[in-house]
């Protein structure tokens, strides 16, 4: 009997305790209420932006229909690896023409060359088609 009593008088005290936990949370932020920003923080992300739009590489305007309509069952996987495909072609390009490689674009037809090595995956070409004979 001593036994459970001293583990009802244990669990008490636990119980009266504040949860460390619910000490450590920050209240929620009120709907509405905007955050106010830094200026200098502001200032440090737009210099940072400004150096990573001097490395990025430049894409002439895209035929996305062109290429929309070849990629069909592509996977968001598969066209990142097409993506990759294009731009290290789009590379090998500039470096065959010994163009600077800041001044090289992507062109359509880096895109529509590589569509061909970059197949859709098959998991997702057999849930196509399970998808259109189960909605017909």
């Amino acid at each position: 009997m001593r036994k459970t009593a001293d583990k009802n008088r244990k669990l008490a005290e636990k119980k009266s305790q504040p949860d460390k936990l619910a000490e450590k949370k920050s209240p929620p932020d009120k709907l509405g209420e905007k955050k106010k920003s830094n200026p200098d923080k502001l200032a440090e992300n737009k210099s940072q932006d400004e150096k990573l739009s001097e490395t990025r590489y430049r894409a002439e305007k895209l035929d996305l229909n062109r290429i929309a309509s070849r990629t069909q069952g592509f996977t968001g996987a598969d066209l990142t690896h097409l993506t990759q495909a294009a731009g290290l072609r789009a590379i090998r390009r500039a470096l065959a023409e010994k163009q600077d490689l800041k001044s090289m674009t992507i062109r359509t037809q880096d895109f529509l060359d590589e569509i061909d090595r970059c197949k859709p995956s098959p998991a997702a070409v057999a849930m196509a088609e399970v998808l259109a004979n189960w909605s017909a």
